[in-house]
């Protein structure tokens, strides 16, 4: 019986687990446009490049998703690469791991000019080398009639929002 000869009683054992909060930061850049490459210049009609880079640690981000608005006069036109794949669907590539992304998880609002990448569980496979990159590059399209004609420049800024949740909620 309990507490008789031989019985060896070890009472409960608490182990603490700390979950390091993860930190993922998203930086749009312009990579290139039809116009000219050495300038920020654009024509009526050109094609811009835009990356959307996430540098995140190992770790998840759950329910990842980039909301990046347009400024007027330019419009969504065409996905490029999800971390380097071509190709719709677009496949994980390492470190990184998430379901399949097609087209239809790119949702673009005509209307607020917002383009949402909807990324799901986006993983940095632990693997010992720190943060790393995820890259989405797309087009974008210069639009006729949407801005007032001044007869000089007009200088344009979008922003791009990154979303998730991480092992803390």
């Amino acid at each position: 019986g309990i507490g008789g000869l031989n019985d060896y009683i070890i009472g409960p054992v608490t182990e603490t687990v700390t979950i390091p909060a993860i930190t993922a930061t998203v930086n749009k850049a312009k990579v290139s446009d039809t116009y000219d490459a050495v300038d920020n210049n654009v024509r009526i009609g050109d094609t811009i490049v835009y990356s959307l880079t996430i540098t995140t640690d190992e770790g998840s981000l759950v329910d990842a998703q980039l909301v990046d608005t347009l400024p007027p006069g330019l419009e969504f036109d065409s996905i490029i690469s999800i971390n380097t794949d071509t190709t719709d669907p677009y496949s994980a590539v390492a470190p990184f791991s998430h379901a399949d992304l097609t087209a239809a998880d790119v949702v673009y609002d005509n209307v607020a000019n917002t383009v949402t990448w909807n990324l799901g569980n986006l993983t940095n496979l632990p693997n010992g080398d720190g943060p790393n990159d995820f890259v989405i590059e797309y087009q974008a399209k210069v639009l006729d009639d949407t801005l007032p004609i001044t007869g000089a420049s007009t200088t344009q800024t979008n922003s791009v929002v990154l979303s998730f949740e991480d092992a803390t909620g």
